[in-house]
């Protein structure tokens, strides 16, 4: 049995049967495509599964906003045809390979940088909560260790669509920039844009993939007690943490090239091709390995002195991470180059995977990945 627990209330139980029951598309989601007027009031529309019927209201609004958030087109917010005419000039946008987010290209992106702009529940403001206003709209810095990343967000207004929970904060748009040469006066520059620019309602995501809008809590089955960790969990990755032993785990719908897993076992649960890494490298050294190199006589990056980070902890008991395929690559209709620039290659959408992780051995893993990627393809 399924037990999931929100951040503030005691245990609600589930059976095992309810939560897979709950694994099919969100109730009243959208196929839309962002090209044309958005109805408001799809973005709330339609019940929560089954698994978050016995949390508190404030978790279930929070359920509700990661599912609006997942509705929304975050490419949408971008302002192309503006900031094609900027200095450096936006290239093209595409979506990101956490699926959540848009991706930028500048001209003058160096190796290993990179441009989001996305939809996030809340943000983590820096210290002091400084702001500058655009048109009369509070913009805050976010908080960051890292001297080559700067963030800024501000409210979507999603609070105000039909449906929205009150009791939550508004959801913010976020630009996130990670940049080797001031990362915060480009992540200003587009933050300033997007605001002059926002559109009067957010746009709708044109589902390409199911995938796209699928909960992964509800594609999760732990067959003993859990606890949701809404800390760990964003609009495509859920995370849980075991009672009584305090085992964590989660679950991610990521884009990654087929090369990132070649190297790991391959089995297969049932009739679904798993691949499992006994190691649980972490996603961002996984991705790493495959990083393509940066082309011949490009200028090394002059990376800005990171605060040093706390060594983590040695895990203990067993870790395993699982991938399973949920999506064949192909051409996402959401990706739009920006005026003038060439067309993106088919080939650059890579196909989404269920990635499981955490302190549990393969087995568990495998297990899991398989159950959400059958769920998923339902």
């Amino acid at each position: 049995m399924i037990n999931v627990l929100d951040k503030n209330s005691g245990w609600g139980f589930l059976p095992l049967a309810l939560l897979m029951a709950a694994c099919g598309t969100d109730p009243a989601g959208p196929a839309t495509t962002s090209r044309v007027k958005a109805d408001p009031s799809a973005f709330f529309a339609g019940e929560l599964p089954a698994y978050a019927r016995d949390l508190d209201g404030t978790s279930q609004s929070t359920l509700l906003v990661l599912r609006a958030i997942r509705r929304a087109d975050p490419c949408g917010l971008v302002p192309k045809d503006d900031l094609a005419k900027s200095a450096p000039p936006l290239v093209k946008t595409a979506p990101a390979d956490t699926l959540d987010s848009c991706k930028l290209s500048f001209a003058d992106d160096g190796a290993g940088e990179s441009f989001e702009v996305g939809l996030v529940p809340d943000a983590d403001r820096s210290p002091g909560e400084e702001y500058f206003e655009v048109d009369g709209q509070a913009v805050y810095q976010g908080r960051s260790g890292d001297l080559a990343t700067c963030s800024f967000f501000f409210d979507s207004g999603l609070a105000k669509y039909p449906g929205a929970p009150r009791d939550v904060p508004d959801a913010k748009i976020q630009v996130r920039a990670y940049r080797h040469d001031n990362p915060c006066g480009l992540a200003n520059s587009v933050t300033t844009a997007i605001v002059k620019a926002k559109p009067i309602s957010i746009p709708l995501r044109a589902v390409s993939e199911k995938i796209l809008d699928q909960d992964p809590c509800a594609v999760v089955a732990d067959e003993e007690k859990a606890k949701l960790d809404f800390a760990d969990t964003t609009a495509y990755r859920c995370g849980l943490v075991s009672v009584p032993d305090e085992r964590s785990l989660w679950a991610e719908f990521r884009r990654l090239p087929e090369k990132a897993v070649a190297p790991f076992q391959t089995s297969k649960e049932g009739d679904v091709p798993v691949w499992t890494d006994p190691a649980a490298t972490p996603l961002a050294q996984v991705l790493a390995a495959v990083a393509p190199p940066p082309p011949k006589g490009a200028a090394p990056g002059k990376r800005l002195p990171a605060t040093p980070a706390a060594k983590p902890k040695a895990p203990t008991g067993p870790r395993c991470t699982a991938y399973v395929k949920a999506s064949e690559p192909g051409q996402d209709p959401a990706a739009s180059p920006a005026p003038g620039a060439p067309q993106p290659a088919a080939n650059e959408a890579e196909p989404v995977y269920v990635v499981v992780s955490g302190q549990i051995d393969c087995a568990q893993a495998k297990h899991l990945a398989g159950e959400a990627a059958r769920r998923v393809s339902q």
